[in-house]
C-alpha cells in the first residue's frame, strides 16, 4: 500500500548525506532575498523612469506585471530556503524538500531573466542602449533562455533526486518507482528540454502574434508565482508532517521534476517563437 510518507523499516538506518542540504539552504535563501531586493530596486526604477524610455503603455503594464511576479516568487523561495535551513538533520525529510522548493526557485530565476530581457528590450527600443549593445546582449540572453539555462537547472536537479534516492531506497525497493526508473525520470526531462524546443525553429511555426506574446509573459509570470507559492506551502506542509528521517514516497517526487520541467520548456519556446523588437530592426 503506498503511504503518504515512508520511515526507514526496523534495524536499518539509512546513510547520511555528505552534502549539507541545510547550510547549502542557508545561502540559496540569502540569495533568493539579494535578488528580491534587485526586483525591487527595478520595479522602483520602472515607476520612476518609465516616462523617459517606456514606448508604449502596454509595455510598460506588461513588464511591470513581470516584475511583480519575480519580486513575489523571489520572496516565497528565500523564506522556503529559510524553513529548509532549519532542517540540521539532513535526513529524508530535507532531501525530499529540497526538490519541492527547488521548483519555486527555477521558476523565479528563470522569471526574473526574462525580467532583464524585457527591460533591455524596452531600453533598446528607447535609443537608452546602443542598438549594437543590445542585439548583441538580448541574443545572449535569448540563447541562455532557451536553450543552455533549462538544461543546466534540470541537471541540477539531478543531484536532488540522487540525495533522495540514497536516503530512500537505502532500506526499500520502492512502491512504485524503482531507483533507476525515477533517475531515468530525471534524464528524461533533460531529453526534452534539449529536444523539443528545436521544434520551434519550424518555418510557420516560429513566431507568436504581438498579443500573443502578451499572454504568453502573463501566463509566466502567473506560473512563476503560482510554483513559487506551492513549493512554499508544500515545503511548510513536509515540514510539519515528517519526521527527520522520513521521505516523502518516490512517486510525489515525480511532479517536482516535471513541473519544472514544464515551465523551463515553455520559457524556451516563448524565446524561441517570440518576435522581439530587436530583430525586426536588424
Amino acid at each position: 500500500m503506498v503511504t503518504s510518507m515512508a520511515a526507514a523499516p526496523p534495524g536499518c538506518v539509512p546513510p547520511r548525506l555528505d552534502f549539507e542540504i541545510a547550510q547549502t539552504a542557508g545561502f540559496y535563501s540569502q540569495l533568493a532575498g539579494v535578488l528580491s531586493g534587485f526586483a525591487f530596486a527595478a520595479l522602483l526604477f520602472l515607476v520612476t523612469s518609465s516616462s523617459q524610455w517606456a514606448t508604449r503603455d502596454d509595455d510598460l503594464k506588461l513588464t511591470l506585471r513581470l516584475v511583480v511576479a519575480v519580486f513575489v516568487s523571489l520572496v516565497l523561495t528565500s523564506l522556503s530556503y529559510a524553513m529548509l535551513a532549519g532542517d540540521t538533520a539532513n535526513g529524508g525529510r530535507a532531501a525530499s524538500i529540497q526538490l519541492v522548493v527547488a521548483s519555486g526557485f527555477i521558476s523565479a530565476g528563470v522569471a526574473l531573466l526574462l525580467l532583464v530581457y524585457r527591460v533591455l528590450d524596452d531600453l533598446e527600443a528607447a535609443r537608452v542602449v546602443p542598438s549594437e549593445v543590445g542585439a548583441s546582449t538580448l541574443g545572449a540572453l535569448r540563447f541562455l533562455l532557451a536553450h543552455a539555462l533549462p538544461v543546466i537547472l534540470i541537471v541540477t536537479l539531478l543531484g536532488g533526486i540522487g540525495d533522495y534516492s540514497d536516503i530512500h531506497f537505502a532500506c526499500r525497493p520502492g512502491s512504485l518507482l524503482s531507483r533507476p526508473e525515477l533517475e531515468l525520470v530525471g534524464r528524461l526531462c533533460v531529453v526534452v528540454v534539449i529536444v523539443l524546443p528545436l521544434f520551434a525553429y519550424v518555418d510557420g511555426f516560429r513566431y507568436l502574434s504581438s498579443r500573443r506574446t502578451i499572454l504568453a509573459i502573463q501566463w509566466l509570470a502567473r506560473s512563476a508565482v503560482g510554483l513559487g507559492g506551492l513549493a512554499t506551502a508544500l515545503g511548510f506542509v513536509l515540514s510539519a508532517v515528517l519526521a527527520p528521517e522520513e521521505t516523502v514516497p518516490e512517486w510525489a517526487i515525480v511532479p517536482a521534476v516535471v513541473t519544472p520541467t514544464v515551465f523551463l520548456l515553455c520559457v524556451s519556446v516563448h524565446m524561441i517563437r517570440t518576435r522581439w523588437r530587436y530583430v525586426k530592426r536588424t
